[in-house]
């Protein structure tokens, strides 16, 4: 049976200024077969993880705003608590919830959906603009071979996002293509608007999509206006989002310092994984090879750029591109909002070049690449096979059996939490204390609306601990986190009790 989307492959071939070798029912059922395989090998990749893991911190504060007793405390807790995100992932989080129960892998399920999706679009788009089997599977397997598979598993927005954008991006390329333009175009239109509702800062991923076009439109003298409304349908969602929004934005941005070796941290972290490495460098290894070959028979031109090329190249190079410029204007405009999370569409950019590279390579020259991508794919697999699949809880060695057991141990909230959450009536001397007061009962916000959760651990601010306690207590302090307490420490010749690879435990010293 046709679908649209290989009716859509099929017509690539007639498309003017599109490569692609021609579509048929049995390369159909070849591209079938290669998504089927990545999915059997991604599914217990993702999925071990996603329930051997334990929460952190901020999949902490989607498990408190799911759980709330009531609906209207849900939204309410989105409204004024910690979490500056719309609601639409809570809502869908919560009805899974209540289908599924509260594991940790129920919670993660939208992320293993979503980070599924994008991966295939990926190669859906790569085959839409001509690229063969081999550089659209290379495609499809970056996502899982980069350090950002960890959000594949973890109970926030970012999955859906990216798998919300992988459909635009199909969308996006069906819009041209004569015979799937409709189909395109609701599909551009349904996908980015899903993903604005997700996550306020999806509006980046979704800007840079303009500016792409903007160019691809400047450079074609053509202004086409029924895909434009389509790019531009997620700013319907927008008068939704404004009472959550205008409450969200009180508490401003966590984040207050900015460096451009976050930059450099943000590509180590993306790219060096050593399973992508890897298949880069067979990949450069084949096209090298291959443009040596064709310079010497052919005359081989690598200066030729069809309107095929040139979308796939431009698309690519500005996702790849797009950390850099938003750190510009961060820095111009003295804003803090750049984390790793925020910037996983540049996968977009990772996956496309390195397919980029395959575009004019035959079938038969590409079988190394193809069996290099399933066996680095294979190898996570096969070690998460060996392993037990059974939840790992936080580990707890920062605060065992220090030396002064009777001294209160004041964590950051990011072990506080999740040793509470996972540890119940146990390591009580255990405390969190918030660097500024409590505001008023009718006024709480931030962290402080937390607490409205039945289930949620307490904890005190500065005020009452100082109060109830007048002698000396540890301090753990996160080596990321709190950085800036470092040298405030070694000035007051605070000694240092226990290092682990995330913390350092103090011990404060209380002047009299």
């Amino acid at each position: 049976m046709t679908t649209p989307i290989s009716q859509a492959l099929a017509d690539s071939s007639a498309a003017p200024n599109l490569v692609f070798d021609g579509d048929d029912g049995r390369s159909l059922r070849q591209d079938c077969l290669t998504v089927a395989v990545f999915t059997l090998l991604y599914v217990p990749h993702v999925v071990h993880a996603a329930a051997t893991r334990a929460f952190w911190l901020d999949e902490l504060f989607t498990y408190y705003i799911v759980t709330m007793p009531d609906w209207a405390g849900m939204l309410d807790l989105i409204r004024r608590g910690p979490d500056q995100n719309p609601p639409l992932f809570y809502v869908v989080a919560r009805l899974l919830v209540g289908c599924f129960g509260e594991s940790e892998w129920v919670f993660r399920l939208p992320a293993m959906v979503g980070y599924w999706v994008f991966c295939v679009s990926l190669y859906v788009w790569v085959r839409l603009l001509g690229g063969g089997r081999a550089a659209a599977l290379v495609a499809m397997v970056t996502p899982v071979l980069t350090a950002a598979v960890y959000y594949a598993g973890e109970a926030r927005p970012y999955g859906p996002v990216l798998g919300g954008l992988g459909l635009g991006l199909v969308g996006w390329q069906l819009t041209r293509q004569p015979r799937q333009r409709r189909l395109g175009l609701v599909s551009l239109g349904l996908s980015l608007t899903f993903v604005a509702a997700l996550h306020y800062l999806a509006a980046l991923p979704i800007g840079l999509l303009w500016l792409v076009e903007g160019g691809l439109t400047w450079a074609t003298r053509r202004f086409d206006r029924a895909r434009w409304a389509a790019l531009c349908a997620p700013m319907l969602v927008l008068p939704t989002h404004l009472p959550f929004f205008h409450q969200q934005a009180q508490q401003g941005f966590w984040k207050i310092t900015l460096a451009w070796r976050e930059l450099l941290d943000f590509y180590h972290w993306l790219i060096g994984a050593p399973p992508y490495l890897g298949l880069c460098a067979v990949v450069g290894l084949l096209v090298v090879r291959r443009k040596r070959a064709l310079a010497n028979v052919h005359g081989f031109d690598s200066s030729t750029c069809p309107d095929g090329d040139r979308i796939w190249l431009t698309t690519s190079l500005s996702f790849l591109l797009f950390p850099i410029l938003w750190m510009i204007v961060l820095k111009m405009t003295r804003q803090t909002a750049f984390q790793d999370r925020y910037f996983l569409s540049t996968l977009i950019g990772c996956g496309g070049l390195a397919a980029y590279a395959l575009r004019r390579l035959p079938e038969e020259r590409t079988a190394l690449v193809s069996v290099a991508a399933w066996c680095l794919m294979g190898v996570p697999v096969a070690g998460a096979a060996m392993q037990p699949w059974r939840l790992v809880p936080p580990s707890v060695a920062e605060i065992i059996a220090l030396p002064q057991l009777e001294y209160p141990i004041v964590a950051a909230a990011h072990l506080y939490f999740p040793i509470r959450h996972y540890y119940p009536g146990r390591f009580e001397q255990l405390l969190y204390v918030a660097t500024k007061k409590r505001p008023t009962p009718d006024a709480e916000t931030g962290l402080w609306a937390l607490q409205r959760h039945p289930r949620v651990p307490d904890w005190l601010d500065e005020n009452e601990f100082f109060s109830r306690w007048a002698g000396n207590f540890y301090f753990v302090c996160h080596k990321t986190y709190m950085r800036h307490w470092f040298g405030e420490f070694q000035r007051r010749g605070y000694p240092i009790v226990r290092e682990t690879p995330n913390y350092i435990v103090y011990e404060w010293r209380r002047t009299p």
